[in-house]
């Protein structure tokens, strides 16, 4: 029991979502989308109802496909981190714009190294807490710099 002393603050926007991935790792997501976050559902915005996001996406689907729907296979990260080759010592991932590091984060799963770059704040912090979740530091270098 604590007497008269005062809890830590809490970060209370970020929770975890397990990825629809193999192998399957955690996202920390934001609870609500931060200014600077783009829909990315794959759905058509419909007039006066909220955009959905990438956080919302992750959320509901477990992924994240920029344009297209998230039930569509195989996914642009299927794709683009299949590409690298696997856990060839030489492959390596350059994500500039990160957002909550989604690609960067799929990659890292499969042994790929990654250097990654995000500017915003709140999807820095969200990305930074994915990597120490899952134990990625020594395959993830995030870097805080808009490029």
């Amino acid at each position: 029991k604590l007497r008269g002393e005062k809890l830590p603050a809490m970060v209370t926007d970020l929770f975890p979502v397990s990825a629809l991935w193999d192998p399957p790792f955690d996202i920390m997501v934001l609870a609500m989308n931060a200014p600077g976050e783009e829909p990315g559902d794959g759905r058509p915005p419909v007039p006066g109802a909220a955009v959905p996001g990438v956080s919302s996406s992750i959320t509901n689907w477990g992924t994240w496909h920029p344009g297209v729907h998230p039930t569509r296979r195989p996914g642009l990260a299927e794709a683009l981190v299949g590409s690298l080759g696997g856990h060839r010592r030489s492959a390596a991932l350059v994500d500039v714009g990160a957002g909550v590091g989604f690609f960067a984060l799929a990659a890292a799963a499969r042994g790929i190294r990654v250097h990654a770059f995000e500017a915003h704040p709140s999807l820095l912090r969200a990305f930074r807490a994915s990597v120490r979740r899952n134990r990625f530091g020594h395959l993830v270098e995030v870097h805080d710099a808009p490029l």
